[in-house]
């Protein structure tokens, strides 16, 4: 088994997964980084502590040849934003990528990357183009028009944790919140990166990620709101940009409540964002950046 001191350079790929005991596709996942054809690759592995023996004997069953470095975790690492960010942290160089649970990479999904920093240089944060997601997913061929920042952040955007490339510089910043947000766990991470540094998009069907279906409740446009909220406070400058945001959050909570006969529960999510809305108006005028 392969484990190693963690040392690499900027052209680096660090691959961060997580073993559990009683999933069958751990193997399946790490022959998916095997298959790559780029080779300049550290796979990194969260583990729970109960774990750790059974790992070691999974491991041992892989070539010698692969690089290893095991990280002990208190809970999975794909439930709580913070706790995946403290993770990611301990990169010091090069560029991360997640593989989550019964997701799929194609053999050139990190050649595609590779590829990407060639074309489009100084980005920090990249994504490929998920099969599942049809050729809807393709929004333009002009390679100009691929580059995604805050005025063309979908809050319903169905982005896989997996299909991200990221540069670990991002991880060295206080952007990413403690806090949980069950439903929305990978749109969390997207929107904190697109607000942060724009996000390249590449034309490559490079993966096979799970979409995960939600149930549109009065829960799942809270925690959306709670997301688009901290954007405003914490990130996003721009007051235009600003009230695209909520006001983008709002018409998307409300109609989606009504469309589910959710009416009662669309009254107060309306009420509530009115509220939200006319604080962030008065808050600007007192110089306030935040909503109150």
């Amino acid at each position: 088994m392969g484990m190693i001191e963690m040392k690499a350079d900027e052209h680096t790929f660090h691959v961060f997964m997580f073993y559990e005991y009683g999933t069958d596709h751990f193997m399946k996942q790490i022959s998916f980084v095997q298959m790559q054809y780029e080779k300049n690759v550290v796979l990194h592995i969260a583990y729970l502590e109960r774990d750790f023996n059974l790992l070691k004997e999974t491991l041992n069953q892989v070539s010698q040849h692969e690089k290893f470095v095991l990280h002990e975790v208190q809970q999975s690492p794909f439930t709580k934003v913070f706790e995946l960010v403290c993770l990611l942290r301990g990169v010091d160089n090069g560029w991360i990528c997640l593989l989550k649970p019964g997701d799929e990479w194609l053999p050139y999904h990190l050649s595609a990357f590779r590829d990407a920093l060639i074309h489009f240089k100084g980005f920090k944060t990249y994504y490929a183009l998920n099969y599942q997601s049809g050729y809807k997913a393709i929004r333009s061929t002009n390679p100009l028009k691929n580059i995604v920042d805050v005025e063309q952040i979908d809050l319903r955007s169905k982005l896989s944790l997996s299909q991200l490339m990221i540069n670990s510089s991002l991880f060295k910043s206080n952007v990413f919140p403690d806090f949980k947000v069950d439903s929305h766990f990978d749109s969390l991470f997207e929107l904190i990166l697109i607000c942060s540094s724009s996000m390249v998009r590449i034309n490559r069907f490079t993966n096979i990620c799970n979409i995960r279906k939600q149930v549109h409740n009065r829960s799942y446009f809270d925690q959306q709101t709670l997301i688009v909220c901290y954007l405003i406070r914490n990130i996003v400058k721009d007051h235009k940009q600003r009230f695209q945001l909520l006001i983008t959050n709002w018409r998307i909570g409300f109609i989606g409540l009504l469309k589910t006969l959710r009416l009662f529960s669309a009254g107060i999510f309306f009420k509530e964002m009115l509220c939200y809305y006319v604080g962030m108006k008065r808050g600007i005028k007192k110089g306030q950046i935040y909503v109150d």
